[in-house]
């Protein structure tokens, strides 16, 4: 209704708003009121000291000077981004396959024409490197490995 203000805490059902991916994450009322703001064109110079910012901010989190470069997309878009333009069809890669993010760098390489050796993991599991070795001594012409390595988890994981 025009006019109308509602909370920002809660949506018109009275739930709150979460994001699913990944997650449930709860939304600040802040950013949910951000996001209701008309964007910034991206040619303008208000975005072009916005996207600098950005830039700026994350060479201080990585600890780096190089460039910074941002991908507007799911993880899987990364994913399919990072085969394409890494490998060419008929490549042989090796992916390790510890669930679903295994899985599907399998088939975004399949799909891209890659020849794709698997090395099957149980879920919640690291690869044994011994077992990677082998693969690889067997695999000489290996352009790649392509693996998901957990954030939580990472510390652990013996690659």
């Amino acid at each position: 209704m025009k006019g109308e203000t509602r909370s920002l805490e809660a949506t018109p059902l009275g739930m709150t708003i979460n994001l699913l991916t990944p997650g449930p994450t709860p939304v600040p009322a802040r950013i949910i009121e951000a996001m209701t703001r008309c964007n910034l064109h991206h040619r303008s110079e208000e975005f072009e000291a916005v996207l600098k910012d950005v830039w700026d901010g994350l060479k201080y989190v990585f600890e780096t000077k190089n460039t910074v470069y941002l991908f507007a997309s799911s993880g899987t878009g990364g994913m399919e981004a990072a085969v394409s333009n890494v490998f060419n069809p008929g490549d042989k890669v090796i992916v390790i396959d510890s669930g679903k993010f295994g899985e599907r760098w399998a088939g975004i390489s399949r799909v891209f024409g890659l020849d794709v050796v698997t090395i099957k993991v149980e879920w919640g599991r690291g690869v044994d490197v011994e077992v990677l070795k082998g693969t690889l001594n067997k695999n000489s012409n290996v352009a790649g490995v392509l693996f998901k390595v957990p954030f939580k988890t990472s510390t652990s994981t013996p690659l």
